[in-house]
């Protein structure tokens, strides 16, 4: 049994979670509501974060999220990835200095089994799944721009773009790299990045300078466009030149710095004719992340809207129900914008909705992962095994492409954690079942495909939780009783 934890900090605030019976309560993650703009960032605490895992000095791991002064929660913000750096704590200060303070930055700490020495710099058996989640996470309750997710930053975490940015866990995240002060590292999936943008930078006295030029010319051989800048006599820091090239290459995809000049392209593009209206709406999809309170922002809005109509805000609201977790109605929505983007010709937003149905089973697979910490925490083997069962029954094969196989590894654990654990109550096991069962008619869309469906299944949750009182299994059902949908036409969460 885990003892009573500290688990989230918001803004230096420690919060406790006090324990409801026997059991450790999951931590829950932090109220987005409680950040602030500006300043040195907010720190926050992750229920990943449990207190075996520490920073050297025996502080509890956490992650920082900086949101820029006058923030505008009705735009769309790039965001900047800051992966911690060597025997460090999470920073946001190198991204901000990259963006201008322009972009949201998340400055990530790793769960780590041995984070006090280099030689066990290893991530827990979930732990590399952790950063997807975050990035879930954020996109759940803030704008984000998918076309600019910037990851990398100085040495340790320059290394980090190619050995976690650029795997499957960041297929449909990563979309810029950020290299100095580093090279190469891992085992990267170059072609599912291959045209993407990377800035490579190293001084000449660096003692990665030759793994900087070697990892411009191994990308750039990849068809990767790649900003290489070297600074003379500069050793393992960032140069003053660096941090202007960095800027210059960062302001290059800024949609505020060049607003006025997207636009003017994008109408040159639609006024070409079939081969340009992909392009021309791309540009004016990057000029509209700057939201209606933005006069060009704004203009680029509207123009979009009457090019592309009602498919538009259709595939928007299927992106919606994605991000709230809604995977069998973001399916649904998908096709439907989808179909209707085919009738009214609109290649970006076809391409769109077929990236949005790609995502819904990693969303999945992703969510299935962290629900494993969230079981072994709360000494949930039986469980934790099923759901490893399941896991590897539905992403084993997709886990594979240099992915590892941890459904399968993580079964022969929870097996014999099975074995040696004390075997909880009828009641309990047979509602860990039942939630697993319950989930995945959800997931699959069987268990809320009409409103007789959605009510057994409401039924059988009321069930459950009625059976096991303060148990922690409680607490998973009311979660997924929010995944029901709502039938009434008022709700305008699942459209007419």
């Amino acid at each position: 049994m885990h003892a009573l934890k500290t688990l989230i900090t918001l803004i230096c605030i420690t919060v406790c979670i006090q324990l409801s019976s026997a059991e450790d309560v999951w931590p829950e993650w932090p109220d987005p509501k409680s950040f602030s703009e500006g300043g040195q960032g907010n720190q926050f605490r992750l229920p990943f974060f449990k207190d075996f895992y520490a920073y050297p000095n025996g502080e509890p791991l956490y992650n920082v999220l900086y949101l820029p002064d006058s923030y505008d929660p009705e735009r769309s913000y790039p965001l900047a990835i800051a992966f911690q750096p060597q025997n460090g704590a999470p920073s946001h200060w190198f991204m901000k200095n990259m963006t201008s303070g322009d972009a949201i930055v998340l400055g990530i700490s790793w769960s780590l089994k041995d984070p006090d020495h280099e030689a066990n710099f290893k991530l827990t058996v979930t732990g590399a799944y952790h950063i997807p989640a975050t990035v879930y996470w954020l996109q759940k309750h803030f704008k984000i721009d998918q076309k600019r997710i910037f990851v990398g930053g100085f040495s340790a975490a320059g290394w980090s773009a190619t050995s976690e940015a650029m795997t499957t866990r960041f297929r449909n995240i990563s979309t810029h790299f950020v290299i100095t002060g580093a090279g190469i590292r891992g085992n990267p999936v170059y072609k599912w990045f291959e045209g993407n943008s990377v800035f490579v930078a190293a001084g000449t006295n660096d003692m990665n300078y030759d793994s900087a030029k070697r990892a411009n010319a191994t990308l750039g051989g990849l068809k990767y466009d790649v900003t290489y800048f070297e600074e003379p006599g500069v050793g393992h820091q960032v140069g003053p030149k660096m941090k202007v090239e960095m800027v210059k290459w960062y302001d290059s995809f800024s949609a505020k710095k060049n607003a006025d000049v997207w636009l003017a392209e994008a109408e040159k593009l639609i006024a070409a004719g079939k081969n340009g209206m992909e392009p021309g709406c791309n540009l004016l999809a990057s000029v509209a992340t700057l939201g209606p309170n933005h006069e060009l922002g704004k203009k680029a809005r509207q123009r979009l809207e009457d090019l592309e109509g009602d498919a538009l805000k259709k595939a928007e609201a299927a992106w919606q129900l994605l991000y709230q977790g809604h995977y069998s109605q973001a399916g649904i929505a998908f096709k439907e914008a989808g179909k209707l983007a085919k009738k009214q010709k609109s290649i970006r937003l076809m391409k769109w909705c077929l990236r949005g149905i790609d995502e819904i089973s990693e969303r999945q697979m992703v969510e299935q992962i962290t629900l494993l910490d969230q079981c072994e925490y709360n000494d949930r083997a039986y469980q934790a095994y099923m759901l490893c069962a399941d896991g590897e029954k539905r992403f084993g094969k997709a886990m594979k492409d240099k992915g590892g196989d941890l459904f399968k590894n993580s079964l022969k654990f929870f097996e014999k954690l099975v074995k040696e654990s004390k075997k909880p109550s009828k009641e309990r096991m047979k509602a860990q079942k039942d939630l697993i069962g319950i989930r995945m008619s959800i997931w699959s869309g069987k268990g809320i495909k009409d409103e007789k469906a959605t009510n057994k299944t409401r039924a059988a949750l009321e069930k459950l939780i009625a059976s096991v009182g303060d148990a922690p299994e409680k607490r998973e059902a009311n979660e997924l009783l929010v995944l029901l949908p709502v039938y009434e036409k008022e709700s305008g969460l699942f459209g007419e």
